[in-house]
């Protein structure tokens, strides 16, 4: 099985092109589009959707990731092994998120041009080189195969994380991403919160959140009715992370909110 996450857009034919490249190697493997939504050169955008969207796929499935800004550049090109599962992508800090939940047991430079199409485009390395080497990761190639152990002097690009804060009666937290609704996905999973805070927080009957100098009130639930609309609900996701979300609305909107803004949770 192959993933494959871009920036292409969903309604590009360079999607197409590099599901035939995949094809052209290995005919029979499952291709599935993780996200084509990414947007244009958002490396942080692409680390959490690759981090957060892909835990669930069976071992042995290869991802691949091309949010690409530096193709063409001296930027390298990158193939990991990360908690069973295999990642390929342009050196640019898309992995940041993977390495923080599953630190690489094997990292290779892909090098060998054997791997990869006959004819190189400057502008296309997601077609001409990661596609056809995926493909050949899912055919039961080694990553020895593709290219030499990634050189120790020379670590992966990865991006600075900042830790949310958690203190007794106040939390500090980072808007990871905004998905499709305005829903603002922030940097802690309940599982990560200490234990009495939780309880702090989940019993309150109101929790002042402030969001970019705005202030206001939301209620700490279960799921999205527990509220009437309109109302600001703080909640676990699907993916167990905490996130904010106005009920049958849009919390991005009412907070002018984006990825990387910084969120103040505190106790009344």
């Amino acid at each position: 099985m192959i993933t494959l996450m871009t920036d292409f857009g969903t309604d590009s034919p360079y999607i197409a092109a590099m599901k035939a490249a995949i094809f052209e190697r290995l005919p029979q493997v499952v291709v599935i589009d993780l996200t084509h939504a990414i947007a244009p050169q958002d490396v942080l955008q692409g680390a959490f959707v690759w981090c957060e969207f892909t835990k669930t796929f069976p071992a042995g499935t290869v991802h691949v990731g091309v949010v690409d800004p530096g193709v063409g550049s001296g930027r390298r090109i990158l193939a990991t092994r990360c908690g069973g599962q295999y990642f390929v992508c342009p050196d640019n800090g898309l992995l940041t998120r993977v390495f923080l939940e599953n630190p690489p047991s094997e990292m290779i430079e892909v090098t060998n041009r054997d791997y990869w199409r006959p004819e190189i485009s400057a502008t296309f390395h997601g077609r001409d080189i990661m596609a056809p080497v995926a493909a050949a990761i899912a055919g039961g190639a080694s990553l020895a195969e593709l290219g030499p152990p990634l050189d120790e002097n020379k670590p992966p690009v990865l991006f600075p994380v900042q830790k949310p804060q958690f203190a007794e009666n106040e939390w500090r937290l980072e808007i990871l991403y905004v998905d499709r609704f305005g829903n603002l996905m922030l940097d802690a999973t309940s599982d990560t919160v200490p234990e009495a805070t939780l309880a702090k927080f989940s019993n309150a009957l109101e929790i002042a959140i402030e969001v970019n100098g705005v202030e206001t009130g939301a209620v700490f639930v279960a799921h999205y009715g527990c509220l009437p609309p309109d109302r600001l609900a703080l909640l676990e996701g699907s993916g167990g992370r905490l996130e904010l979300a106005v009920v049958n609305g849009n919390a991005s909107g009412r907070f002018s909110a984006k990825a990387g803004d910084r969120v103040a949770l505190r106790l009344k």
